[in-house]
């Protein structure tokens, strides 16, 4: 069953400063972008490093269609968590925990738009 938006492990705030790391800890930071022109058809957006566990922290998606439109994130072409966002705007959502992919995951974004170009930028890291 995919996220929605409104539920509470989501907090809409600006992206920060990455206060999660420190020199030391051996995490690499990721921000993964795609730009997407599909209808109802899954894309990559980023493929988690192999051997490595990624993160992520943030979700940018930037609507730049003139109609309203349900974005989805995903993994082997299905659901993982859902947005809708208005015509010709832009939203940050940071998750108060970071989502968390496995080695050579395959992150996917589509939309319900057509060639709506969707942007799309992961930001979190790897360890």
């Amino acid at each position: 069953m995919a996220l929605n938006f409104g539920t509470d492990i989501f907090a809409s705030r600006p992206v920060s400063a990455t206060g999660y790391r420190s020199p030391e800890s051996g995490q690499d930071e990721v921000s993964a972008f795609l730009l997407n022109a599909a209808q109802n058809t899954f894309e990559t957006i980023y493929t988690v490093t192999t051997g490595k566990t990624f993160y992520v922290s943030s979700v940018i998606i930037s609507n730049r269609a003139g109609n309203n439109a349900i974005v989805e994130l995903g993994v082997s072409s299905s659901t993982v968590v859902e947005f809708f966002i208005p015509a010709s705007d832009t939203r940050i959502i940071t998750f108060t925990v970071p989502m968390k992919f496995a080695s050579g995951t395959a992150i996917q974004g589509k939309t319900d738009q057509v060639a709506s170009r969707n942007g799309y930028t992961l930001i979190g890291y790897e360890e």
